[in-house]
């Protein structure tokens, strides 16, 4: 199984990462849940956010060991139907999240799923959207990039300690659904 560390929300109704396997390997479960349709909440048990606080003595090495990651995804997946994230010029990016873009996404992720690889949807809607910005959107505003975008993105599974089999199943999966 290939989990992600960041939490997010997934479809079973206030579920989240509360599994088993990353109980055992990290010490504590992660839940995501929804307080309402406007507001969600990401409480951590006391032991992973003390974790969370030794994790940054290693902050500069995981970000290093990330976009070790993010390059391999950016080098092996290159050639497929997806888009990978841009790196700007002058610019560091420490891969929080690996985000592509792609053709048919929900059922990627559904595919993915099946294999035991757990993607995520980490903004189901886009923040104009949201009833609680509405009063910040400018009536002339146009967002038709993000509406368009918005069906689109999907998080791959990154953190510092993901190891490259794990990452092969996820490239190969990424590679075999696009090619079926």
């Amino acid at each position: 199984m290939i989990i992600t560390r960041t939490p997010f929300r997934v479809t079973l109704g206030g579920g989240g990462t509360d599994l088993s396997s990353y109980y055992s390997r990290y010490g504590g479960f992660i839940f995501s849940f929804t307080l309402d349709k406007y507001m969600y909440i990401n409480d951590r048990f006391e032991r992973i956010t003390h974790t969370s606080h030794i994790d940054l003595k290693n902050l500069d090495e995981d970000n290093m060991r990330r976009k070790s990651i993010a390059a391999i995804y950016g080098d092996m997946l290159s050639d497929t139907q997806v888009t990978l994230p841009m790196e700007r010029p002058n610019a560091n990016h420490v891969y929080h999240l690996y985000v592509i873009e792609c053709d048919r996404r929900n059922d990627l992720l559904e595919y993915l799923k099946a294999q035991d690889i757990f993607a995520g949807i980490h903004y189901t809607f886009p923040v104009h959207q949201h009833p609680a910005y509405s009063h910040y959107v400018m009536p002339e505003a146009n967002f038709e990039n993000t509406d368009r975008l918005i069906h689109r993105i999907l998080s791959l599974p990154i953190y510092p300690e993901f190891d490259i089999e794990d990452q092969n199943r996820v490239i190969s999966a990424i590679e075999a659904f696009y090619q079926s």
